[in-house]
């Protein structure tokens, strides 16, 4: 369907207790890394069928965050990548002013 988008979601990492370890080694989704590259957690991958453009969206960290790791930027992200890169909070505005008829997701365990 030509009036649709593609939502990929990318992998997360999983916090140990309050502080700023994991419990295990980080692995992306590979489909989200296939389409994008991108080997970072915390990303969302929305492709937009009828324009055939990809948007990443991005968990923005807290301020405490940046003081013991360096986040880079949404223009970082978007040179790098050469994907356009937006915050997470504005992903459901951005795919309904997009109107899609159908969005397809995978689904499944990371």
């Amino acid at each position: 369907n030509q009036k649709s988008v593609i939502f990929i979601q990318g992998g997360n990492e999983i916090p140990r207790h309050d502080t700023d370890t994991v419990f295990f080694t980080f692995y992306q989704n590979p489909n989200f890394y296939y389409l994008t590259g991108l080997n970072e957690p915390g990303f969302t991958l929305v492709i937009d069928v009828a324009k055939k453009e990809r948007f990443l969206f991005m968990i923005m960290p807290d301020e405490k965050k940046s003081i013991y790791q360096r986040v880079p930027s949404l223009e970082e992200i978007t040179k790098t990548y050469e994907i356009q890169c937006k915050k997470m909070d504005e992903i459901w505005e951005f795919i309904n002013n997009i109107n899609p008829e159908k969005i397809y997701r995978l689904s499944g365990v990371n």
